[in-house]
């Protein structure tokens, strides 16, 4: 299953990319947003920014981050947020929707959850009739 996946961050371009390719992450990332792809203060726009580059609805994104305001900008575009905690306490972050201690524990599966009992799969086809099933 191939999922888009979105960096978006306020840090200049010059300092993002020397970091994806020291890390060798470059292939990670369908779409990378840095300052200069916005120049707007508020996360908001970074994050509208990468769901835009990716081709997905804002309801259909998960923002992975390690601070309150990014729940709070993830939630005000009704996406999913999900909390790096690292060493701070797990109780600081009671508004994400995820928290997790670091990216190890974070898999397809519990990102899945967040959306619920939601159907995430749409027909792609129309039916003119009812299927006739006897």
């Amino acid at each position: 299953m191939q999922i888009p996946v979105a960096l978006a961050t306020s840090q200049p371009e010059r300092r993002v990319q020397p970091a994806m390719e020291r890390l060798n992450l470059g292939n990670y990332f369908d779409a990378v947003v840095t300052a200069e792809d916005n120049g707007a203060p508020e996360v908001e726009y970074y994050y509208i920014t990468a769901a835009n580059q990716i081709q997905r609805p804002f309801v259909r994104c998960i923002v992975v981050g390690d601070s309150n305001r990014s729940v709070e900008a993830a939630h005000e575009l009704g996406m999913k947020s999900v909390i790096v905690t690292g060493n701070q306490p797990a109780w600081n972050f009671s508004g994400a929707d995820l928290v997790v201690r670091n990216l190890s524990y974070l898999s397809f599966v519990n990102m899945k959850k967040l959306f619920g009992n939601e159907d995430l799969v749409e027909s792609q086809f129309e039916l003119e009739e009812p299927p006739n099933f006897l």
